[in-house]
């Protein structure tokens, strides 16, 4: 960890490709608006080539203080590749700890000093606390998760660490933190990145696994880092009956499991765990598949394709998870009608 005197400087990044106007001035206000007088701000917009300009927005922006913001252009890459130059930057200039929001969620003013309290104390090299999807705890959709921070809050903690053992394996399967609300010491960043590979899928869950990997202390929050934005609705709209784009974004998902299985020395339990939720999601793909086929009689061939060149291990247990869909359609529709029959 860095000396206790020096002045904490913090470089949040935000990778930036939006078609709706005023969301990255929403992101950078709650920024400013941190409770953290002793910290020192850098605002890294790294803009991914998108639609709205990101210079307009931060030329428009009326804050309440003066915050340096340095702003990146570059070429199409995805999210994966604009946090990974904003990494570097942050490096350059010398960041004490790195933190990461994406251009549609917003901050809770107490996040930072929350987390930079409990990284001082715990001398954890990554801190991760909830955040809100639609006004829902994240953490708290996970069993084990809530139990973690059930305990915390019986103890009267406000957060609980995280051994890497623990965190990897929690992580490799289930990936309890999200972007927007984790803060990293700048240290265990010099070699870990986002693998530019996955686009739509899982690219947040591989770089935590590595971060995981290369710190000696993660530590859990109950506190709450902000709020998510409009962006969930994208991974909503793929997981879609109805949804022509699903099935690449599913690939992607089961191509981590196939390079988590093969690559990562993890505990042998959660490579089992995390290959046996690859089989629902397998089913879960031909479903949305066949479901689809009235966009297009090549949707079978193309996954079978994908499939082959990014998770052939998943194309060999395909005919199982054929066998299933039949009572998986049957599950989905009356779960539907459940709900369905819930809200009249």
């Amino acid at each position: 960890m860095k000396a206790q005197l020096m002045i904490p400087r913090v470089a949040v990044i935000i990778p930036f490709y939006q078609v709706q106007k005023g969301l990255l001035q929403k992101a950078i206000s709650s920024i400013v608006a941190q409770v953290d007088s002793e910290a020192e701000f850098i605002v890294i917009v790294v803009d991914d080539s998108s639609p709205v300009s990101a210079m307009q927005e931060i030329d428009a922006l009326k804050l309440d203080k003066e915050v340096e913001i340095i702003l990146d252009r570059q070429e199409n890459g995805g999210p994966g590749s604009a946090r990974n130059r904003g990494i570097e930057i942050a490096l350059q200039h010398r960041a004490t700890f790195v933190a990461f929001i994406d251009s549609d969620d917003v901050w809770d003013p107490l996040h930072i000093q929350s987390a930079l309290r409990c990284m001082s104390r715990e001398g954890s090299d990554w801190y991760f606390s909830d955040i809100l999807n639609d006004g829902v705890s994240s953490l708290g959709g996970w069993p084990r998760a809530k139990k973690f921070l059930n305990s915390c809050a019986a103890k009267g903690m406000d957060c609980v660490n995280l051994k890497r053992e623990i965190a990897v394996e929690i992580i490799a399967a289930e990936c309890w933190p999200h972007i927007s609300a984790s803060v990293f010491d700048s240290s265990i960043l010099s070699h870990v990145r986002f693998d530019t590979r996955f686009r739509r899928a899982c690219e947040d869950q591989l770089f935590f696994l590595n971060a995981a990997l290369a710190s000696k202390m993660v530590t859990m929050s109950n506190s709450v880092a902000g709020e998510r934005g409009a962006g969930i609705s994208i991974y909503r709209e793929t997981m879609a009956w109805s949804s022509s784009n699903g099935p690449a974004r599913m690939i992607e998902e089961l191509a981590y499991r196939s390079m988590i299985f093969r690559d990562l020395r993890i505990p042998i339990r959660s490579k089992i765990k995390l290959m046996w939720s690859g089989v629902a999601k397998l089913t879960h793909l031909w479903f949305v598949i066949f479901w689809n086929l009235r966009h297009g009689k090549n949707m079978v061939s193309e996954a079978l394709n994908d499939l082959r060149v990014k998770a052939p291990v998943f194309l060999f247990i395909s005919p199982i998870s054929l066998l299933m869909v039949p009572f998986y359609f049957f599950v989905m529709k009356l779960k539907s009608w459940s709900l369905m029959k819930g809200g009249a």
